[in-house]
């Protein structure tokens, strides 16, 4: 629907996935598991399933997957438990 809507808004946001998902500097598994870890923080069941198997076809292991799930519930708890955090950065 979007893509007949608006289709200059969507021209802009495929380009944009194009250049951030690029493999650049960063490689194409560290990218999945950084949106995996993302889908996990605000709790996308779609991005978590999506990124969980992209990574795995990139040649993420199974440990690299639960070491990333652990992190990202960690820093993705709810906002009202953000004042537990003892770094400052969340504050």
């Amino acid at each position: 629907m979007l893509r007949q809507g608006s289709p200059d808004s969507m021209k802009a946001f495929v380009s944009l996935a194009a250049a951030a998902t690029a493999s650049n500097t960063i490689d194409t598994k560290t990218k999945e598991l950084m949106a995996l870890a993302i889908g996990i923080a605000i709790h996308c069941g779609g991005c978590i399933t999506y990124h969980t198997k992209m990574a795995h076809q990139h040649g993420a292991t199974k440990r690299e997957i639960l070491e990333i799930v652990a992190l990202a519930v960690l820093h993705g708890r709810p906002a009202g438990s953000r004042v537990l955090c003892r770094c400052g950065a969340c504050i």
